[in-house]
This record gives C-alpha cells, sequence and structure tokens, in this order.
C-alpha cells in the first residue's frame, strides 16, 4: 500500500467535505515565526516528510504552541 503525502491526504479529507486546519510549509525558524504571527496562537508544527511515516513517534510533532520562544524552541527540536 502507498503512503499518501500531507497535500493528498488533505486533498482528500477536504473533497469529503472533512474540516482542515490551514497549513503553511516554514522553509527556516524565521517562516515559523512569520506564519506564526499571521495565524495566531496555538499552533503546531510538525515535520513535512514522506520518509517519516509515525511522525508523533519520531518526535516531529509539537503541539499546542502558545509562545514564539515556543515556536523557536519547536523548529530546532524538529529540524
Amino acid at each position: 500500500m502507498a503512503k499518501m503525502s500531507d497535500e493528498e491526504t488533505e486533498r482528500l479529507l477536504k473533497k469529503f467535505g472533512i474540516p482542515v486546519p490551514d497549513r503553511y510549509i516554514a522553509r527556516n525558524e524565521e517562516h515559523a515565526v512569520l506564519y506564526t504571527r499571521k495565524t495566531g496562537f496555538p499552533v503546531v508544527l510538525k515535520i513535512s516528510s514522506p520518509d517519516i511515516l509515525h511522525k508523533t513517534d519520531a518526535g516531529c510533532v509539537m503541539l499546542d504552541l502558545r509562545s514564539i520562544d515556543q515556536v523557536r524552541y519547536a523548529y530546532d527540536r524538529i529540524m
């Protein structure tokens, strides 16, 4: 069975009317901060990689971030 990318999964969910949160790809820490300032808190940071199937188990998801310092820490930890 082939694994679906995050983008494919999002399109499929939207096709069936299932709401999904806004998503931005941050290419660096400053992009993560910029997007956070644009969207507001709380935010979630998650790696976007087809090679990491279980992102939470790999420590590549950080939830409920409520400050710019937390976003910076999460980005550094994930990347």
